[in-house]
């Protein structure tokens, strides 16, 4: 299976990916983890919704709170399309030893904590100013 087959947008798969290893979230968690911004997230849940392979509820502690889960089939597909990423890492690491492919992973998720910090930091001086 191919992202393509399943028709949504290149955003749904890291969203599936993350809610595989980890559902029962809010709307807000997924905005903070992918630094998109709630509208992005929204409708990309809800065409995954539409798919069948979320569910989403309201909190019910927090009305205001949607609490964001995968379901059995998203399960299924995101099993699916984790072994064509596999099989794209295998492509594109070709040539890489394993320590470079550690180096870069390592840049990556360094350059991935910049990003966050930045975008904390202008999202908390965007609030400011709306203030």
């Amino acid at each position: 299976m191919e992202m393509e087959q399943l028709d949504l947008p290149p955003v749904a798969f890291p969203l599936l990916m993350r809610l595989r290893r980890r559902d029962d979230v809010s709307q807000e968690d997924l905005v903070d983890d992918f630094l998109v911004d709630k509208g992005t997230v929204a409708r990309t849940l809800a065409n995954l919704e539409d798919a069948g392979l979320v569910s989403r509820e309201v909190d019910p502690d927090d009305r205001r709170i949607k609490r964001v889960s995968v379901t059995d089939r998203g399960r299924e597909v995101a099993g699916d399309l984790r072994a064509v990423a596999r099989r794209w890492d295998g492509k594109l690491m070709e040539g890489f030893s394993d320590e470079e492919r550690a180096e870069l992973m390592d840049y990556l998720a360094r350059m991935k904590d910049n990003a966050k910090r930045h975008w904390h930091d202008e999202s908390a001086e965007d609030d400011r100013r709306e203030k």
